[in-house]
């Protein structure tokens, strides 16, 4: 377990760890905050977050970080992909216009591609650093290739792509064509891909809580790497694993708490320590950096008209 988790990242760290200090150290006076969060303003912009408070609240889906160091948050209300520089500048929104569909969770691939889950038509699409459509993975419906939701998407060595459907409690795996390969069970929001394409996830174990799993590309069960317990916790989240092999989860004891509980483990599952993070209503709040730094997109101002989004290095 040691030696394939001292190897996990889901991105290049020396570029990452360059581009991730300009991020939180350069940015003007107009676009961070104390404690150096990085703050991106709702506005009647184009390009910028849109937030609206009908029905039912659309706030941006998340955020990733790309190897070049550059932010892309999901602008889900308006169906954009707005991508900031490691100052703080929105330099290019994808989707302008025409829109993408309801954006959702986004990775990239070595090549440069971006993926971007469409939560409204339940698939994945793939598109060029122009914006330019170039494949689909996944389509709506209840068979095991098809999907009801879309969590998170993640890429994998050989061009493979993971997505989570929670509704199916399920991680669909997709090759380089399009085609589907298999599903793994799984029922636990959250899963990390290793630079060997192994996938780590967790699953609810009963009576004993959770238990931590990891599936080798070229076999058909996943094994148990260990037993979290935790069985107390009525709100669980796999975040990631760091280049280290800790894994860091977020959790809440009631489900109701405006906090979160992170807990980091050793790669054997022992706990390491443990601190609260404020709950964001963005569903995918949290990004692990490989050098074991959290960054979270927190929501301030009030619950009926926030002002801002903040990213905040923890």
């Amino acid at each position: 377990m040691n030696n394939n988790m001292t190897r996990t990242t889901l991105i290049p760290v020396l570029i990452i760890a360059l581009s991730i200090s300009l991020l939180m150290s350069g940015v003007s006076s107009a676009q961070t905050e104390s404690g150096g969060a990085l703050s991106i303003p709702f506005s009647g912009e184009p390009g910028a977050p849109a937030f609206v408070r009908e029905y039912s609240e659309y706030y941006p889906y998340g955020f990733k970080i790309s190897p070049d160091g550059s932010l892309f948050l999901s602008n889900t209300h308006r169906g954009t992909i707005s991508q900031y520089d490691f100052m703080g500048r929105l330099i290019k929104t994808y989707g302008a216009g025409a829109g993408l569909g309801k954006t959702g969770d986004i990775t990239f691939d070595p090549e440069g591609m971006i993926y971007y889950a469409d939560l409204a038509a339940r698939k994945v699409v793939k598109i060029d650093m122009l914006g330019q459509k170039a494949q689909e993975f996944g389509s709506f419906g209840e068979r095991d290739d098809n999907l009801l939701s879309i969590y998170q998407i993640e890429t994998a060595p050989g061009k493979k792509l993971f997505v989570q459907d929670l509704r199916s409690s399920k991680i669909n795996v997709y090759a380089a064509n399009g085609s589907f390969v298999k599903k793994v069970d799984c029922d636990i929001p959250g899963f990390a891909v290793t630079a060997k394409g192994q996938l780590l996830f967790f699953k609810k174990d009963y009576p004993g809580g959770f238990g931590f799993y990891l599936l080798d590309p070229g076999s058909k069960a996943p094994q148990k790497l260990f037993e979290a317990g935790l069985y107390s916790y009525r709100k669980f989240i796999f975040i990631g694993v760091d280049y280290r092999g800790n894994i860091l989860v977020a959790a809440d004891l009631t489900g109701e708490s405006e906090y979160y509980d992170i807990l980091i483990f050793y790669s054997w599952g022992a706990l390491s320590h443990n601190y609260q993070v404020k709950k964001s209503p963005m569903s995918r709040q949290f990004f692990v950096f490989g050098d074991g730094s959290l960054y979270s997109a927190e929501v301030d101002g009030s619950p009926q008209k926030p002002q801002k989004i903040s990213v905040r290095r923890y």
